[in-house]
């Protein structure tokens, strides 16, 4: 089974400071996409920044629930 997630934030929920402490230029997404290729990162992310919102979409395989 496959899960997704959305986080996102936009200017009329968050204030300047967060939304410049989230934003990411392509040359910061390349280097962030690197780093996660050497975590074993086991699914997908896609990173939509611009000057109003980030938002971040995560896609991966969902743990099977424990029999314990």
């Amino acid at each position: 089974m496959r899960r997704s997630v959305l986080l996102g934030i936009d200017y009329s929920r968050a204030l300047p400071e967060v939304r410049e402490g989230l934003s990411f230029t392509p040359a910061q997404c390349a280097e962030f996409y690197a780093h996660l290729s050497t975590r074993s990162w086991p699914g997908e992310l896609i990173i939509l920044s611009t000057c109003n919102r980030s938002e971040f979409l995560l896609a991966g395989a969902a743990k099977a629930p424990s029999n314990n």
